[in-house]
C-alpha cells in the first residue's frame, strides 16, 4: 500500500487596504444580517398583532403594534449606516493585516491585535470579503481586493482547513 501523504496548508500573507464607507456597509450588512432578520421577525409579529387588532376594531392597540413596527422597521434600515459614519475612523482607516498558521494580525494607526484561529466562532467566504467572526454578530471584514488571485485562492484553502470553535 503506497504512502498518503496529507497535505498541510501554510499560509503567510501580509495585506493592507482601506475600506470605502460603501463597503464598509456592505460588509457590516453581511455581518449583521441574522440580528437583522431577527429583528426583522419581531418587526412581523407587531404587524401581524396590529393587522389582529385593526380587524377587532380595536384601532388604538392596532396603531400602537402599527407605530412599533415601523420604528423597528426604520431601525433596521439606518442602523448600519449609523454604525459606519459612528465608527468611520476605525472601519475606513488603513489596515494591515498578517496572516500566519498560528494566528491573525490586524493593525491600524490606533490599535494593533492577534487572533489565533481557534479563538473565531466561523469564518465566511463571500466574492468580496473574507468575514472572520469572533462572535455571531461581529467579524473582521477584508476585502478580497486586497490580495492577490494566488493569496486569495491559499487563504480561501487555508480556511478551509481551519477548525473554528461553535
Amino acid at each position: 500500500m503506497p504512502f498518503v501523504f496529507l497535505q498541510e496548508f501554510h499560509v503567510h500573507i501580509t495585506a493592507t487596504y482601506q475600506l470605502s464607507p460603501a463597503e464598509a456597509r456592505r460588509g457590516l450588512n453581511r455581518v449583521k444580517r441574522r440580528q437583522r432578520m431577527n429583528t426583522a421577525v419581531f418587526a412581523g409579529v407587531f404587524a401581524l398583532m396590529s393587522a389582529l387588532d385593526f380587524a377587532q376594531h380595536n384601532i388604538p392597540l392596532g396603531v400602537f403594534f402599527g407605530s412599533v413596527c415601523a420604528l423597528y422597521g426604520i431601525m433596521v434600515l439606518l442602523s448600519t449606516r449609523i454604525s459606519v459614519r459612528k465608527n468611520a475612523s476605525r472601519l475606513c482607516g488603513v489596515h494591515t493585516v498578517t496572516l500566519k498558521d498560528e494566528f491573525l494580525a490586524a493593525e491600524t494607526d490606533m490599535s494593533r491585535s492577534e487572533t489565533k484561529w481557534a479563538a473565531l466562532l466561523k469564518s465566511e467566504e463571500t466574492p468580496e470579503f473574507f468575514l472572520l467572526y469572533g462572535t455571531k454578530y461581529s467579524a473582521a471584514i477584508l476585502p478580497r481586493r486586497a490580495f492577490t488571485a494566488e493569496q486569495n485562492a491559499e487563504f480561501g484553502a487555508f480556511l478551509a482547513k481551519q477548525t473554528f470553535r461553535r
